[in-house]
């Protein structure tokens, strides 16, 4: 399973990443200049899924399901039993307050509901 931000290859031949995808980022903004704060600015890219596909398939994987955003993948893992999972060892409301807003900053489109995409493989199907 892998969970990250990306792309696939149709966006890339689209032009949505005219300039690359290299992103750095410090103290929560992004930074144009890659190499204008060395060691102390994170530097990262975004993931071409289709790429990661091939190589997974050349490797004997087998996506499993589509491509979906985070926000679909944990809704669908959380319907069947509310979420019980994620709050069953809340001892306080107020625990269980701050484990309902860590969930809802995974799943939100706004955010990283929707940043993030899921892809699963298997292996022998």
């Amino acid at each position: 399973m892998v969970i990250d931000y990306g792309y696939e290859s149709e966006d890339w031949h689209a032009g949505r990443f005219a300039e690359g995808t290299a992103l750095a980022y410090r103290e929560h903004q992004a930074v144009e200049d890659l190499l204008a704060n060395p060691g102390e600015q994170d530097l990262t890219a975004h993931v071409n899924f289709s790429q990661l596909i091939e190589m997974g398939e050349q490797s004997g994987l087998r996506p499993w399901g589509p491509l979906q955003s985070q926000s679909k993948f944990l809704m669908e893992l959380g319907e069947a039993d509310e979420f019980h999972d994620v709050f069953v060892d809340c001892s306080t409301d107020r625990e269980r307050q701050q484990r309902a807003l860590q969930l809802k900053t995974l799943i939100v489109p706004q955010g990283m509901g929707t940043t993030f995409q899921v892809l699963q493989f298997r292996k022998g199907m």
